[in-house]
């Protein structure tokens, strides 16, 4: 209830605000009103309006380079499986390339296609990943929770690179994790179950009779150069077998229904000035390979303080823990090269070592399963972005950020002495034990500065210029020993020695870039823009002679759907841009562009 005490000649404007919402308005002359109803709106930026770049956000109707933006609400309509698989069902000619030959396996990456297949040799086709302005690894965006996703913006052009340099030249994925909300602490929670279920219907195999009953018309027990009898005797053995009911559907024996499961549990809260929120996520992913699995654990820290919008600091931190689990079931090819009338156990319960038609050597499944072989890794990553913003003058402002990106990889590979691939090799050559580790470092820095001014009701320029600087090292070692006396005995230590003409191997990769950019954007009057970038970057994995590139693009556009005549079509954007820019790539080995020596 308000109380407005004013005297009758005057005239009021009663102002409703709240953070968060919308400002209303209200011109009182009468004082004899008594009722108000007044509706409060949220004040939210569309996101689907804007374009996110990492460097500052634009307006998507003056903004000329080719970005795809989409919002939470689109990638939880196309599932919550993957993060990279939802995106693919919203950007045009990006390819989610999935590894057929490992099916369902929860820990195989796919293949992430923006721009096409790279021609440079040992350039890799993966995009970069931009993570609440911090760049990160394929690996990392491939176990983000989608609930955790505000927006994602993919730029796939030479706005890009003028913008991130020659790193951009595979596509750059920018995503913007939830904001901080202003409020009483409250406590969130979010579930997410799914099954799996392998569809085996297009797997049309003969069956035990009709398999023998092709052998036998494939003349395979009919042989004038040996002893016809053994072929009967062999034969017939097998045809008994069958008439006893063997029928062994193998394609089954390794496949299960899988369940995967995911969870978040967040708290968060703050005032006007400071907000805060903790984020605990478990999630783990089943293949429909028995055993397979992929567990995550996570925990996630932001802070953050807003001075009137004058003064803005904020410092993310999230800390990921992954485990995974290869299946010991091997291929699934495995299981359908097997012959239904071979039993899978023999009588007295033990798994059946002679079967049909197979290498000698060849693993055999249903055996390998039964030992203590493994293989299995655990991967860990840690983020930190602060991001501090600044306002020197009115419309004048400056912006620096700093990011920490540490990863550790470990991968442990056993395969036991008993296993079927060592038969025939002495003790000192079977079993065998896989070791591999990977670390990375990765520091960037950022400052940039901003000045943003309006000429009227719709005209707008904008001006962006700062500097930017990133290391990124990593170190990686692996070594195999053999001869590992027993199946319990799973550890390096108890290896033998190394195979022949193995040794331990190990790389150190070091690569530094440094570079200073500048944007101009220019709408007028809501319907005709510009937009122009240049970046000149420094990059260790260029050349001697030529370790300083420029990346620049020029475009210009037309807001068509803002003109008079499209007024009585209602259509929401009709937009006719052009753009045109120099690219680059520096999507391969830190020392590819040196002579080197082994």
């Amino acid at each position: 209830k308000f109380d407005l005490n004013f005297l009758k000649k005057d005239s009021v404007t009663v102002v409703f605000s709240f953070i968060g919402m919308k400002t209303q308005e209200r011109l009182i002359k009468d004082t004899l009103v008594t009722d108000m109803v007044v509706t409060m709106v949220p004040e939210v930026d569309e996101l689907h309006e804007v374009v996110v770049t990492g460097f500052g956000n634009k307006s998507k109707n003056s903004y000329t380079g080719s970005a795809t933006s989409i919002s939470r609400e689109q990638l939880m309509s196309a599932g919550s499986k993957n993060l990279l698989t939802s995106l693919a069902a919203f950007v045009p000619g990006m390819q989610v390339v999935a590894n057929n030959e490992r099916g369902s396996d929860p820990n195989t990456r796919p293949e992430i296609l923006i721009r096409g297949r790279s021609s440079f040799e040992g350039s890799s086709n993966v995009p970069t990943f931009i993570v609440d302005g911090a760049e990160v690894n394929l690996d990392y965006v491939f176990d983000m929770d989608v609930n955790d996703v505000e927006n994602v913006t993919v730029l796939k052009d030479a706005s890009a690179s003028a913008l991130y340099g020659a790193k951009a030249s595979k596509g750059v994925v920018v995503i913007t994790t939830k904001p901080l909300k202003e409020g009483k602490m409250r406590v969130s929670y979010s579930g997410t179950f799914r099954t799996s279920i392998p569809d085996l219907s297009d797997y049309h195999l003969l069956n035990a009779a009709e398999k023998l009953e092709y052998e036998r018309r494939a003349r395979l027990y009919i042989d004038t150069e040996k002893e016809q009898y053994k072929l009967d005797e062999l034969y017939n053995e097998k045809f008994q077998r069958v008439k006893e009911g063997v029928n062994t559907d193998w394609k089954s024996k390794p496949l299960r229904n899988a369940f995967t499961q995911n969870h978040n549990i967040s708290i968060a809260g703050g005032n006007e000035y400071v907000r805060y929120s903790m984020t605990a996520r478990y999630g783990s992913d089943q293949g429909v390979m028995k055993e397979s699995k992929r567990d995550r654990y996570s925990f996630g820290f932001k802070l953050s303080y807003n001075k009137q919008d004058k003064v803005y600091v904020s410092n993310i931190m999230t800390i990921t823990s992954v485990n995974n689990v290869e299946s010991p079931y091997g291929s699934f090819s495995q299981w359908t090269a097997l012959n239904p009338y071979d039993r899978a156990y023999l009588p007295d319960g033990s798994i059946n070592l002679d079967l049909s038609y197979i290498d000698p050597n060849a693993p055999i499944p249903l055996h390998e399963v039964s030992l203590g072989s493994y293989n299995k890794g655990e991967q860990f990553y840690l983020n930190n972005v602060l991001d501090i913003k600044i306002e020197l003058l009115k419309d004048f402002r400056i912006e620096g950020q700093l990011s920490l990106n540490k990863s550790k990889n470990d991968t442990e590979v056993f395969v036991s002495p008993l296993s079927n691939r060592f038969k025939g090799k002495s003790a000192s050559e079977s079993g065998s034990i896989e070791i591999s580790n990977t670390k990375s470092m990765d520091y960037s820095g950022r400052l940039m500065l901003s000045y943003n001014k309006m000429f009227g009701p719709g005209t707008l320029l904008s001006l962006l210029a700062g500097g930017t600087i990133q290391s990124t090292e990593s170190n990686s070692n692996g070594y195999r020993g053999i001869g590992i006396f027993s199946d319990k005995l799973a550890h390096p230590a108890f290896a033998t020695k190394y195979p022949e003409g193995e040794a331990p191997s190990g790389s150190q990769d070091i690569s530094r870039t440094m570079g200073v950019f500048m944007n101009a954007n220019m709408i007028y009057d809501d319907r005709y823009f510009l937009d122009a970038s240049i970046r000149y970057e420094g990059n260790s994995k260029f050349g001697s002679e030529q370790r300083y590139a420029p990346f620049w693009s020029v475009g210009a556009g037309w807001n068509i759907h803002k003109e008079k005549f499209m007024q009585s079509l209602r259509a929401e954007r009709l937009k006719l841009r052009g753009s045109i820019g120099y690219t680059g790539n520096a999507s391969f080995s830190p020392y590819q562009a040196m002579t080197t020596y082994k």
